[in-house]
């Protein structure tokens, strides 16, 4: 009962953290699609539009950065 209980709690966190990924993932790569879709459309140069495709990594990585600092300290 107790092996259950554990892989039961252990089959959902894991599931979580995999919706939880996939969530992130898509908006990064659609804010990424519709930076790089509106820099297209307003015809800026290539390197704006390297700008526009790049910032939603560029905050995420923050984000990963800023994570690892919180871990650290607690």
């Amino acid at each position: 009962m107790i092996a259950d209980l554990v892989g039961d709690n252990v089959g959902d966190c894991a599931g979580q953290c995999a919706d939880l990924f996939e969530s992130i993932s898509a908006e990064i790569i659609s804010a990424m699609i519709l930076g790089g879709t509106f820099a297209h459309e307003a015809q800026l140069p290539i390197e704006a539009k390297a700008g526009f495709i790049l910032f939603p990594l560029l905050i995420h990585s923050v984000d990963l950065i800023a994570s690892t600092i919180s871990v650290f300290c607690v």
